[in-house]
């Protein structure tokens, strides 16, 4: 009965469709193919944010191919009126080459490590540059980048933001249509690493990885 990134609720914002599924090819240990999936964030119809550790095996096998999923939720209308929910689509797919951009530190591990480099998650963190834009609507609420400065007082104010992961996770889902969901992070600190914990009531399962954590 596993949910989807526990204790959420379905993200059916239409604000929310830059969250989406991407998958990548990945090996596991000996070698076999064993494709991933993971999420990602849009910032424009090129330019996707994910987790490094979602992408850097097909970096390594020189595949460098992503598939892209953009989704939304389906309503209908019932004889008697009512609008209804009926499930989660997916209304773009695109599979295409792409170039995966790290961090300068996860570059040095990259190199010493090999493909199966450790992702520490201080570096867990990678821009994905499609090789053809995205087919989407011109009015398609992409995530918006904001300054340094900016980003800085969203971080040192981050518990009062109410920030919030959202994740689409078909895999994980058994008793719901509700694919793609969203959760408030009530408990987040620094760390001695120097990076944010979360000991939230709301956890993340496989395949949510690389979900957009958001703040308004």
């Amino acid at each position: 009965q596993a949910l989807a990134l526990t204790g959420s609720t379905p993200a059916v914002d239409t604000d929310l469709d830059s969250q989406v599924m991407i998958r990548t090819e990945a090996r596991t240990a000996n070698g076999e193919s064993a494709p991933g999936y993971c999420n990602a964030t849009l910032i424009s119809a090129r330019i996707l944010v994910t987790a490094a550790h979602c992408v850097v095996q097909s970096w390594f096998i020189h595949d460098n191919v992503i598939d892209v999923n953009v989704g939304h939720y389906k309503y209908i209308t019932r004889p008697d009126g009512k609008v209804v929910r009926i499930g989660y689509v997916n209304y773009l797919k695109s599979t295409q080459t792409a170039q995966m951009i790290f961090s300068a530190d996860m570059q040095r591990r990259m190199q010493n490590g090999g493909m199966m480099t450790n992702v520490p998650p201080e570096d867990d963190y990678a821009v994905v540059v499609l090789s053809t834009p995205l087919a989407l609507p011109l009015d398609f609420p992409y995530r918006r980048l904001v300054s340094q400065s900016l980003l800085n007082q969203v971080i040192s104010g981050v518990n009062s933001l109410s920030p919030t992961i959202v994740t689409v996770n078909p895999w994980e889902e058994v008793t719901t249509s509700d694919t793609k969901r969203f959760a408030v992070l009530n408990k987040i600190s620094w760390n001695s690493s120097g990076w944010f914990e979360s000991k939230s009531t709301s956890r993340v399962q496989e395949g949510d990885s690389g979900g957009g954590l958001l703040v308004k």
